[in-house]
């Protein structure tokens, strides 16, 4: 992005469908300087209405916008409409646009020279009412464009559909199709996202059509005030709730532990906020609230009294590549007596052979101290973080139906992949993982465990060398 700060005398812009959105989202910026802009082919309809305002204050001599595959609704043709009237050519082929949103832009933008929605899904080709709006435009192309899509496989009807995820590649396009085929879903209870476009229209409809709806998640993602008051207005009584490496701000963070008062699971970590006060703010808001999640996070003396104090009956603990010293995990584990999953693994702050330690956790059905050490000599060592485990979550929480059906809408064909697992199977495998089918976990080498060993035995010719 740095090489378009030296365009001032920019003329025509093309970006991709795959920019990443932090990249996008500098696009309005980055518009002012570019006066001369006259073409502009944007990638997808995100930002869209952000990018027109500032078209419409800084080039005065703009005349042609192309969306690929765009998802033209009322907000989207308002926006065109309003923000470039003078616009003399428009390209918005292979787009969803239904036909009130197609007549808007007709009737507003009366200068059209040239108008390509051609294989658009929304309208009819011919349409008796367009054909006559468009008629005074010199060349009109609406060739192949159909009411319905008869082939449009990217999302299944699925009324049985338990958990969708909406992975982070996925075109906005798709994304866009979303809020209007929830309605389908009425027995949707999990969503994971892959970015919060279009979350809060989503989470409006679900509040409408998905009684069961039980959580969701998001990862690496911006949550803003916005997004935060649709979560509290339209879904306040979700109890798994995952946040993590989120970029969110104090206010909107507490907004929703004050809003979602029957939350059972919540997995964060932010810099913005400090793990204290995430622990107090659940004690006070959360009456059923068993499970927390604050991986990579430092856990210091008054963060573990905390959770001792202030969340004694939790019985979720995850902690992984977390700094905690020893005394401070003890802390844990002698206050919380009814822990049945912690996870301590690749941490630093203590030792996984430590005695104290296992003999404190025996009584945990699940405990996982592998990879943590005292001191982590290699600082080149990569950890693991990446994401809110929904699988996992879900074979540990014990939902209600035994068959979890995962929608993934993408792929070069953007198509649907199905894929049924049953909870008992799951648990099976997760325990075989953890006990190593019956054997202790002492008695199990891992290349995890392989490598800490190996770390440990630089760290102790490293000291023996400084000794």
């Amino acid at each position: 992005m740095g090489c378009l700060h030296m365009c001032p005398d920019l003329r025509a812009l093309q970006l991709p469908q795959d920019l990443p959105d932090d990249h996008m989202l500098q696009i309005p910026i980055l518009i002012s300087k570019w006066k001369n802009l006259e073409i502009l082919w944007l990638g997808g309809t995100f930002q869209m209405q952000e990018v027109l305002a500032q078209i419409n204050i800084h080039c005065k001599n703009f005349i042609g916008l192309a969306i690929a595959r765009a998802h033209v609704e009322q907000d989207e043709a308002s926006a065109i409409v309003t923000l470039l009237p003078n616009i003399k050519q428009l390209f918005l082929r292979h787009a969803y646009i239904e036909k009130e949103s197609l007549v808007m832009i007709l009737q507003g933008c009366k200068e059209l020279e040239y108008f390509d929605v051609r294989h658009c899904i929304g309208f009819d080709e011919g349409d008796d009412e367009i054909f006559k709006l468009a008629s005074r435009i010199r060349t009109f192309k609406d060739e192949g464009s159909m009411l319905y899509d008869y082939d449009d496989d990217y999302f299944p009807t699925c009324p049985n559909l338990i958990v969708l995820e909406l992975p982070a590649d996925i075109d906005h396009d798709v994304v866009s199709k979303v809020p209007k085929l929830t309605s389908n879903w009425k027995c949707l209870e999990f969503l994971r996202f892959g970015t919060t476009f279009k979350m809060k229209e989503i989470l409006a409809q679900i509040s409408i059509h998905c009684k069961n709806f039980a959580g969701f998640s998001v990862s690496h993602a911006d949550i803003k005030k916005d997004e935060a008051t649709s979560i509290v207005t339209s879904v306040p009584n979700i109890e798994y709730l995952g946040l993590r490496n989120s970029n969110i701000d104090r206010e909107s963070l507490l907004m929703i532990l004050k809003g979602c008062k029957k939350l059972v699971y919540f997995d964060v970590r932010t810099a913005k906020v400090s793990t204290l006060e995430i622990i107090y703010q659940i004690s006070i808001h959360c009456n059923n609230f068993v499970g927390l999640g604050v991986p990579n996070a430092y856990i210091g003396k008054s963060d573990a009294s905390a959770i001792a104090t202030l969340l004694p009956n939790i019985k979720e603990l995850d902690l992984r590549c977390a700094n905690i010293e020893k005394e401070s995990l003890v802390m844990i584990l002698k206050g919380c007596k009814e822990l049945e999953y912690v996870d301590v693994s690749d941490c630093e702050g203590f030792d996984e052979r430590d005695i104290d330690i296992l003999k404190l956790a025996s009584h945990i059905r699940t405990f996982k101290p592998e990879g943590s050490m005292l001191f982590d000599s290699d600082d080149d060592k990569e950890r693991d973080n990446d994401g809110f485990d929904l699988d996992l979550m879900l074979s540990r929480a014990g939902t209600r139906s035994s068959v979890r059906l995962s929608a993934r809408a993408y792929g070069q064909n953007q198509g649907i992949t199905l894929e049924r697992k049953k909870n008992t199977a799951r648990a099976d495998e997760l325990q075989n993982k953890v006990l190593g089918d019956g054997k202790s976990r002492s008695s199990v080498k891992t290349p995890a465990r392989a490598e800490t060993q190996q770390r440990r035995a630089r760290s102790s010719v490293k000291t023996s060398a400084r000794a």
